[in-house]
């Protein structure tokens, strides 16, 4: 989580990913549950929440972060486009009923 003058205004979970069939995908981390106070968006704090999430998978040596979200949350779209996350065809994990498109970040060079 962030804190602003001791209280906490964001927070995010990054979690070893597993698909729907229960299948592990080695070094894959699911970055999920991100949100911030109303009051504080904007103010640069999920790029914060977000930075930190890579850094967590970087020093995890993992090759991969995915989230799943929905295509109306502009602002959320938006923020991991600008961090390299690209759009898949399919939803391949039908855990959130909300979310109907899945995002993928390579970590690695290649």
């Amino acid at each position: 989580f962030v804190l602003k003058d001791d209280e906490p205004v964001g927070t995010v979970a990054m979690v070893p990913y597993g698909d729907s069939a229960g299948i592990e995908h080695a070094r894959v981390y699911e970055l999920a549950k991100m949100a911030v106070r109303p009051d504080q968006q904007g103010l640069g704090f999920s790029r914060l929440l977000m930075d930190a999430c890579i850094e967590f998978a970087r020093q995890r040596d993992a090759r991969e972060i995915m989230l799943q979200t929905n295509d109306v949350l502009a602002p959320a779209l938006g923020l991991y486009q600008r961090y390299g996350f690209k759009a898949v065809e399919r939803v391949s994990d039908e855990r959130y009923q909300r979310a109907n498109l899945e995002m993928w970040l390579s970590l690695t060079d290649d």
